[in-house]
C-alpha cells in the first residue's frame, strides 16, 4: 500500500480533551460537535495513555469532572488509547535529539501519533516540534476542525 493510499488518522493532544471539557464555550462546543461527529463518522482519533497523566493531575478537577474526562478517554471508546511503550520513548528521544524544540511530553505524544500512522495532529501547543514525517499539525479551533472534517468526508 503506498503512503497515498493510507487512510486519514487523527491524533489528539491532551490540550484538546481539556479544551472540549473546560474551555470556553466558542472553543469547547466545536470540539464537542467534532468528537460527537467523531463517532458517528467512525473515525476513532488516537491519543497517548500519557494524556490521562497530563489531565488527571490538575488540582481544579472535580470527581464530576474527572469521571467525564475518563469517559470521554477510556471508557466510552470513542478514541484508539495507545500504551507508551519503551519503543515510543525511544522514538521520543530521537524526536527530540533531532528537534530540541521538543519537550519530552510532546515528543512522546508525535512519537505515538507517528507511530499510529496519523496524518493529523490536533494541538494548541505552540511549541510543538516539527514532525519529520507527513503529519499536518491543526489547532482544536474552528479553522483546524474544519481541515480535518473536510480530510475525513472526502
Amino acid at each position: 500500500m503506498s503512503e497515498t493510499a493510507l487512510p486519514q488518522r487523527l491524533y489528539l493532544d491532551a490540550n484538546v480533551f481539556i479544551y472540549a471539557v473546560q474551555g470556553e464555550p466558542e472553543v469547547d462546543q466545536p470540539l464537542q460537535t467534532f468528537l460527537q461527529d467523531a463517532r458517528r463518522f467512525a473515525l476513532r482519533p488516537v491519543t497517548s495513555e500519557l494524556t490521562l497523566a497530563e489531565i488527571l493531575c490538575k488540582q481544579d478537577l472535580s470527581p464530576n469532572i474527572r469521571r467525564l474526562f475518563l469517559n470521554l478517554i477510556v471508557f466510552n471508546k470513542l478514541v484508539d488509547l495507545r500504551p507508551v511503550t519503551r519503543e515510543i520513548l525511544i522514538g521520543s528521544a530521537e524526536l527530540r535529539r533531532a528537534s530540541p524544540k521538543f519537550r519530552l511530553a510532546d515528543a512522546i505524544h508525535a512519537r505515538t501519533a507517528l507511530d499510529a500512522r496519523c496524518t493529523f495532529l490536533m494541538t494548541n501547543d505552540d511549541r510543538f516540534g516539527a514532525l519529520p514525517e507527513r503529519v499536518t499539525i491543526v489547532k482544536p479551533d474552528a479553522s483546524g476542525i474544519r481541515i480535518v472534517s473536510d480530510a475525513f468526508h472526502d
